[in-house]
Order: C-alpha cells, then sequence, then structure tokens
C-alpha cells in the first residue's frame, strides 16, 4: 500500500470530519488500527462537503458499543457494520475489518476513486491509479467489471448515479456497457437499497440519467412498464426539468411522464406510486408525486377562477408551484400555464392585502373568537375564510367578521358543541 508522500496530511475545517478524525484517533489510541476509507476520502481530495462516512476498525463490538453507545448493528453477517449518528443527518458506518487487510479491503471496492483510504494522521492510502482517477474525473472499475458486480450488481446502477452526481466526472467509455448481464440482479435486490441510488440520481439534476440507465440496461428491468421503444433523448420533459432547475418532485414527475409516455394519464400516477413504494420512499413525497401527475392529466383547458380555486384547496399553494414548473415543461400547455399563473399571482396579491388589514386571523385567535374547538370544524371554517377573501377582492375586515360569525352559528349545528 503506497502513501500519498506529496500531501500526508490534509487540514480540513469542516466539523463533521475533524469529528471522524477524533474517532479514528480514539480507536488507534485504543489500539484498535482503523481507517476512514471511500467516497468520503475522494470528496475531501475534492474539496467537496462529506455527507457520511465509512470507517474501518479491527476493534470488536462491544470496544465500539463502550466507546459509542446508542449505535446501531446493521449489514449482514458477513459484512457487519455498526451504524453511528454524529450530526442530526450525518451518519458514520464502521465496519469490521477482522481477517481482512486495509489493502484487500480497498481492493474489492465498486470504483478507482472509492478504494482510497486514510489513518488517523490524516495519510492518504491508495493505488496511484485511484489518485490519478480522482485528479482526472475518471469513474473507472477498480478491476474486472464483471467481478465487482457478480460481488453487487447494485453497483450498475452506482455508476449511473456517479456519473450523474459526481460533477465534473465522466465514465471511463466502455463501463456502462459491462452492466447488462446484471440488470437483472440488480432489479431484483431489495427496493430500498435501489430506491436510494435512483433518488438520488433523480435528485442530483443531471439530464443524462436516463441514457446511463439505458445504456447500463437498467431501465427496463428497474422501471416495468415503460415504454420499451424510449430513448434517452425522448426524456423531454425531464431533460427541460433538468436544465431549468425545476424542483426534485417537478423532475421526477416529469421522469415518471417520459417513462410512462405509452399508458393513459390515470395509469402513470398509479404505476409511479407503486414504483415508489417498492422503492421505499417517503410516503408524503410518493404522494406529492402522485398528486402532480394526477393534476396534470386532469388539466386539459384554461380553467376558470372557480375551478382554479377547487384545485387551490385540494392541493394548496406549494403544490400548485410545482404544478406550475411541471407545466412549464409542455410547449403545448402555454394557455393553461398562463392563466394558472395569473390566478396564483392575484390570490398571493388578494392575500397580502388582507393580512395588510388583520383579516387573516390564525386558527387559535378564530376558535377564541367564534367558539368553535379545535378540530375538522375549525378547519373547515379557515379554509372557507380564505376562500371568501380569495372571491370577494372588496371584502372589508367587518364584512368578514359579520360572515365568519353567522357561517360559525351554522357549523354548530353540526353537532359540534360550543365552548362555554
Amino acid at each position: 500500500m503506497k502513501k500519498n508522500a506529496s500531501s500526508p496530511h490534509l487540514q480540513f475545517r469542516e466539523n463533521f470530519f475533524e469529528k471522524i478524525l477524533s474517532m479514528l484517533f480514539r480507536l488507534h489510541r485504543q489500539g484498535y488500527p482503523s481507517f476512514l476509507v471511500g467516497g468520503a476520502v475522494r470528496d475531501l481530495l475534492l474539496h467537496r462537503p462529506i455527507r457520511d462516512a465509512d470507517l474501518l476498525t479491527r476493534a470488536p463490538r462491544e470496544i465500539l458499543e463502550r466507546l459509542y453507545p446508542g449505535g446501531k448493528h446493521i449489514g449482514t453477517t458477513a459484512y457487519p457494520i455498526y451504524l453511528v449518528r454524529i450530526f442530526a443527518e450525518k451518519t458514520g458506518e464502521i465496519a469490521f475489518l477482522d481477517a481482512e487487510s486495509l489493502e484487500e479491503n480497498l481492493a474489492r471496492r465498486d470504483f478507482t476513486v472509492n478504494s482510497l483510504g486514510m489513518n488517523h494522521r490524516g495519510e492518504l492510502l491508495g493505488s496511484p491509479e485511484a489518485f490519478r482517477d480522482v485528479r482526472k474525473r475518471l469513474l473507472r472499475w477498480n478491476g474486472s467489471p464483471e467481478k465487482r458486480l457478480r460481488q453487487d450488481p447494485l453497483r450498475a446502477l452506482r455508476l449511473c448515479r456517479f456519473g450523474i452526481s459526481l460533477e465534473g466526472f465522466r465514465i471511463l467509455p466502455g463501463s456502462l456497457e459491462a452492466c447488462p448481464p446484471f440488470a437483472k440482479a440488480c432489479a431484483a435486490l431489495p427496493g430500498e437499497r435501489i430506491g436510494r441510488e435512483m433518488r438520488l440520481g433523480l435528485q442530483s439534476g443531471g439530464k443524462n440519467f436516463p441514457e446511463f440507465l439505458c445504456r447500463a440496461g437498467l431501465l427496463e428491468h428497474l422501471c416495468p412498464g415503460g415504454n420499451r421503444r424510449k430513448s434517452p433523448e425522448e426524456f423531454f420533459f425531464f431533460s427541460r426539468a433538468c436544465s431549468e432547475k425545476r424542483s426534485f418532485s417537478c423532475g421526477t414527475a416529469a421522469f415518471f411522464l417520459d417513462l410512462y409516455d405509452n399508458l393513459s394519464p390515470e395509469e402513470i400516477g398509479k404505476r409511479s406510486f407503486s414504483l415508489l413504494r417498492h422503492w421505499r420512499w417517503p410516503e408524503k413525497e410518493a404522494r406529492e408525486v402522485r398528486g402532480l401527475l394526477k393534476m396534470w392529466s386532469s388539466l386539459k383547458k384554461p380553467l376558470s377562477f372557480r375551478e382554479g380555486l377547487d384545485l387551490l384547496e385540494r392541493f394548496g399553494f406549494p403544490r400548485m408551484e410545482i404544478l406550475l414548473e411541471l407545466l412549464a415543461l409542455d410547449p403545448e400547455k402555454t394557455a393553461l400555464l398562463d392563466e394558472l399563473q395569473q390566478q396564483l399571482f392575484l390570490w398571493k396579491a388578494r392575500l397580502l392585502q388582507a393580512s395588510e388589514k388583520g383579516m387573516l386571523l390564525p386558527g387559535k385567535e378564530c376558535a377564541e373568537k367564534f367558539a368553535i374547538p379545535p378540530g375538522p370544524l375549525l378547519g373547515e371554517l379557515l379554509r372557507e375564510k380564505r376562500r371568501k377573501i380569495l372571491e370577494t377582492p372588496d371584502l372589508s375586515p367587518e364584512e368578514l367578521y359579520c360572515w365568519l360569525e353567522e357561517r360559525s352559528h351554522k357549523l354548530e349545528k353540526k353537532g359540534n358543541p360550543r365552548k362555554t
């Protein structure tokens, strides 16, 4: 194992890195050689922030549990891992070297740029090829691609994802073409593993992601039921969403609109939601994408003011904003986009005007003034109040107050007792 003599120590001020370095020091003082390995070392060399860290140690489980109580044992019997939460959203995964040497561990990693290590003194460890590929921003299989893919077929998807998420990197020619024989095995892996890589790939905003998936033979296996004749160049909506830096939800919805353009609009939403659930995406995000696709399919022509308000009441301002992003991708929906955009501007202006007049009473104040306890009826009153403000531009605070009082009496008759 060769040390990078030109840079024996790395000086970084990032808190996460300092925390990781202190963990290596602590384990070393206990008599257990330990190393930071993988993508974190690569990102340090590139002066990029570290999001998580992989550590290797010879310390037994009981030592880790004593030094870092509250950790969690994950991984498999063959590759046990001790997960330690370092900050709220940053973790360290500590794997056990056991009989394996550091050299052997680095040799079986997926790509050369991930086959780097660092000891507790900040000394860099790895092959000259690994350091050269980081410097040249080159994604290359770490040895035989067939051997790496047999070890873990998910690496085919990781290659596609890294080709997008590692800005400025290019994939070595021929690397993607080694993946198709392993595409079916990749699709058979647990949905959560696939979903994590797909999420990171879509989140990166790289318009070449579908192209890489196609070249690796993954698209038809990971997303069954899609248009089999689809070529990467036909991902029109997704490409525009990436180029225009649209939101993550908009880009994901655009990806599915392109992928399933051979299905009915209703079926696109169902198929996409089922796939996101299989990938174990957060329920809220999966529903948001399905909601966007449902709205997209239901909008055929410019909406009247009342129809626009109905849409707003069902989906709220945040999702309406994302819908406008999605509509802006389709030249055929320009008239619909213009109409909804004008309505959205108008609604916001009226709510701002009402706010300046003190008409946007918070829920607690409404509950006290009109003696309606917190619950569904109060929520209904607040929704109706907002709609009344949006529909009546010249409404005065006094008129709104009288209307609210009258409406609260009607709600009371629904059977919800008023406070005494």
